[in-house]
């Protein structure tokens, strides 16, 4: 699945849903040897919104006025975790990709009313 095969995905009130990716696919390629595609990288925006933000990374939009901290978690983004500090290109894609992982199982099991296992 890629933004040229998501389209918009549904509508939410007057406004278009689009699948985002968080890591555009180009930063992507060029800095990120594992999955190309990665469905934790996606999330559900506005449709002006995802034009807004296309081909921005994260550090970038964290940086923009135009987008409130509330609308970043709102799509259950932690703002810490779009933080790119020192870090190199694949460690901060990395680092997002396993926080937003761990964040969706832990919804997951809540959601199910299941015990998350320890690891």
């Amino acid at each position: 699945m890629n933004s040229s095969t998501c389209g918009s995905f549904q509508e939410l009130g007057s406004h278009k849903l689009e699948i985002h990716h968080v890591f555009p696919d180009e930063y992507l390629e060029k800095h990120y040897d594992g999955d190309r595609d990665p469905v934790i990288n996606f999330v559900l925006l506005a449709e002006e919104t995802n034009k807004k933000l296309r081909n921005t990374i994260p550090a970038d939009v964290l940086e923009r006025t135009d987008v409130s901290t509330e609308a970043i978690e709102s799509a259950r983004v932690g703002p810490e975790w779009l933080k790119k500090g020192s870090k190199k290109p694949a460690q901060y894609i990395k680092g997002f990709l396993d926080a937003r992982a761990s964040d969706t199982e832990d919804v997951i099991y809540d959601t199910v009313g299941v015990k998350k296992p320890s690891t």
